[in-house]
C-alpha cells in the first residue's frame, strides 16, 4: 500500500450475522473524514459452497451514514475489495447485511486519503 502521510485505521473482522430484511451488522464508525476499504471472506467454519438457498448468489446491502440509498455490491471474487475508497465522513456508522448470513466475514481498513496498491 502506498500512503504518505496517511493515517490507517484497522477494522475488527465481524462476522455478517444479519440478513437483508434487517438494518445489519455494524461494521466501523469513522473516527475522521476517511475512505473505507472492505473485504469478504467465507467463515473458516463454513463447509457448504452455496452462498444463499435461494438462487446462489451472494450479496450485501451497505449503509453508510445518512445516505438515502444503500448501496448493493454482488460477491462474485473474495479476492478483491467489495468497497475500495469509499468516502465516509467523521461519525458516519458502516453497517452491512447479507443474503447468507452467518456464513461471511467482513474485515478492512480506512485511511485520510486515497490509496494506490
Amino acid at each position: 500500500m502506498k500512503n504518505s502521510n496517511n493515517d490507517v485505521d484497522l477494522v475488527s473482522t465481524t462476522v455478517l450475522d444479519e440478513g437483508i430484511e434487517t438494518e445489519g451488522t455494524w461494521i466501523h464508525t469513522a473516527k475522521s473524514n476517511v475512505f473505507l476499504t472492505l473485504y469478504i471472506s467465507k467463515r473458516f467454519s463454513e463447509n457448504d459452497d452455496s452462498f444463499s438457498p435461494d438462487n446462489g448468489a451472494l450479496f450485501i446491502i451497505i449503509n453508510t451514514g445518512y445516505r438515502k440509498h444503500p448501496l448493493r455490491v454482488d460477491v462474485t471474487d473474495f479476492s478483491k475489495p467489495v468497497l475500495r475508497n469509499y468516502p465516509v465522513y467523521k461519525g458516519e456508522e458502516t453497517w452491512m447485511s447479507s443474503t447468507a448470513p452467518d456464513k461471511h466475514i467482513v474485515y478492512g481498513f480506512s485511511t485520510t486519503s486515497p490509496f494506490t496498491i
